[in-house]
């Protein structure tokens, strides 16, 4: 289908499941432009109005888009329609100035809205499109289980996984030197029955988390190059340093040493699905000391659908202004002077 019917299908089915809902809207509006799907939204009186305005990736009106994107896209717009519904934005607003935290509120309110859509039976099929929304979004890898900036991402897939969906990647979180406060986490966030309880448990998680972070490694210090003996020294000293340290570092953290011994035998009921090299890393203690690592990226939380979306875009609409699409031609009479 052209991209312009695309787009008139996702707003037409999303303006269908809202009509099928108790709630109305005083104002909607869709916007196509950038790479992402997000809502901007307030909630009125009762919380049964809200005035919403819906922003999805950019798509060419005049290009052949695969009816298969079209699920994705219901999908996305969904879990935009489970934040008007299910979100209060004052708790969350409260810590925009800490990304770390919100990260984890997000990671945390994302499988909890999605659950509360799927409860409402306001979309009969908004199980399946959740699940097929979050394997796109692994798109079939997952994240160092020590990656501290990335917990939230575990938190966003782990919580879903708990809502039932089969998701394709293993998960990781038993490998983890954050596993118990992450475990705890989720099991009180799936529970929960509100934004407000979701930040709470968010702060408190992170304030272990930031306790089990390990301490920066040291800086070696600089070795003078200054001839072929001072050089064989280097690298007697070098080696002698490394093995020296990973011991020390691995002896004087009792707590890590706790964990390693409860990763282990995690590991083995996990079959072992990342082998005996990552395990080692973990043990070593030198990938924790880096949170990512060299060039790993920060996984999105919330859904994004850049690549499936990329061969189908116009680069005239990138970064412009949203121009109005999906909405009944207006005719203008001009008077030319």
């Amino acid at each position: 289908m052209l991209g312009s019917e695309f787009k008139r299908a996702v707003v037409t089915t999303l303006e269908r499941v809202f009509k099928a809902s108790s709630y109305e809207f005083h104002r909607l509006e869709f916007q196509w432009f950038g790479t992402g799907a997000s809502i901007n939204f307030t909630v009125f009186g009762d919380g049964r109005s809200v005035d919403a305005t819906f922003r999805f990736p950019n798509v060419d009106d005049n290009k052949e888009m695969p009816r298969k994107e079209l699920p994705k896209f219901i999908a996305m717009a969904l879990h935009e329609l489970g934040h008007a519904w299910f979100t209060v934005n004052s708790p969350w607003d409260a810590h925009r100035d800490n990304p770390t935290l919100c990260r984890i509120i997000n990671g945390l309110e994302d499988p909890r809205i999605e659950k509360m859509v799927i409860n409402s039976g306001i979309a009969g099929n908004s199980f399946a499109l959740f699940e097929g929304l979050i394997n796109e979004m692994m798109g079939g890898t997952y994240v160092d289980p020590d990656d501290f900036g990335n917990l939230a991402f575990q938190l966003a897939v782990e919580g879903r996984r708990m809502n039932g969906y089969k998701i394709a990647v293993p998960p990781v979180l038993n490998k983890s030197r954050y596993k118990e406060p992450m475990k705890i986490a989720l099991r009180l966030a799936h529970k929960a029955k509100s934004t407000w309880e979701i930040v709470e448990i968010a702060e408190n998680l992170l304030a272990r988390l930031n306790e089990l972070k390990p301490p920066p490694a040291p800086k070696q210090p600089e070795q003078p190059d200054d001839g072929e003996n001072q050089n064989a020294g280097d690298e007697g000293g070098d080696e002698g340093g490394d093995e020296s340290g990973d011991d020390s570092a691995d002896d004087g953290n009792p707590s890590k040493g706790d964990d390693v011994g409860d990763d282990d035998g995690d590991s083995t009921d996990d079959k072992g699905d990342d082998g005996g090299g990552d395990e080692d890393g973990d043990e070593d203690g030198d990938e924790g000391d880096a949170p990512r690592g060299v060039d790993a990226p920060l996984r999105d939380v919330e859904p994004d659908m850049t690549k499936a979306v990329a061969p189908y875009s116009n680069a005239v609409d990138e970064g412009a202004e949203p121009r109005p699409t999906c909405l009944k031609p207006t005719v203008f009479k001009f008077t030319w002077d």
